[in-house]
């Protein structure tokens, strides 16, 4: 991994946390492929060395479907969620 590729995922964690500060927000994480295999929504893996999942994350709570991934304002780390649930959302754009 890249020093750069380090720092634009610093950079974009940042962002994920500042964004979160009014409540849970959704950040394009699935499982759609494999439950708990979390993936970006561009397809690219997300791994245990450069993820940021609360503790125990993810869970699948209850035994319910948790496919989708968010963004907790509570302890600022990645938690699996039922896709269908309503949160604000963050948007990938060129620049």
């Amino acid at each position: 991994m890249t020093r750069k590729h380090l720092f634009d995922k610093k950079v974009l964690y940042n962002h994920f946390v500042s964004m979160a500060t009014t409540g849970r927000i959704w950040i394009g994480l699935h499982d759609a492929f494999l439950t708990d295999q979390f993936y970006w929504l561009n397809n690219v893996s997300v791994n245990d060395l450069d993820s940021h999942w609360g503790p125990g994350q993810p869970d699948n709570n209850r035994g319910v479907d948790q496919d989708c991934g968010t963004i907790s304002p509570t302890d600022q780390l990645f938690h699996d969620r039922e896709c269908h649930e309503d949160f604000n959302y963050l948007c990938e754009r060129q620049v």
